[in-house]
């Protein structure tokens, strides 16, 4: 599944991953899935 993320899930997986919810940690770690951010996020 490609997931695009937003910014404010870019900035927290990269500085502080503790304030992603489970579902959200699992949903990017699962192999089958690709996240995608904007150009803007970036």
């Amino acid at each position: 599944m490609k997931l695009l993320l937003d910014t404010h899930l870019l900035l927290w997986a990269a500085a502080q991953p503790e304030r992603l919810s489970s579902s959200a940690q699992a949903l990017i770690e699962e192999d089958g899935n690709e996240p995608f951010f904007g150009a803007a996020s970036l």
